[in-house]
């Protein structure tokens, strides 16, 4: 690999850094549009990290059922995968 973090990985940890409240996070997991899939990813990868058991389990049971593609860096290659078998 290249040594140098995602994109995604930098704002997921701004969003560590300034604590958007349950509001904002909640307006990013339901942001609408394919063009808004790594927002719904980044949203829900911020609440499995700071969210309760239950509020992370009602918050992601909707996206289980969404297979939009998305790509993920592996060690040395991207892949695609879908948005359910990421979140």
């Amino acid at each position: 690999g290249n040594g140098r973090p995602t994109r995604f990985l930098c704002l997921l940890c701004k969003m560590l850094q300034i604590q958007p409240g349950k509001e904002v996070v909640d307006a990013m997991l339901s942001a609408p549009g394919r063009d808004a899939t790594y927002v719904r990813l980044l949203a829900a990868a911020y609440l499995r990290m700071t969210g309760r058991p239950a509020e992370i389990h009602n918050a992601l049971s909707g996206m289980l059922a969404d297979r939009s593609p998305v790509d993920v860096r592996g060690p040395s290659v991207w892949e695609r995968t879908h948005v359910d078998e990421v979140a």
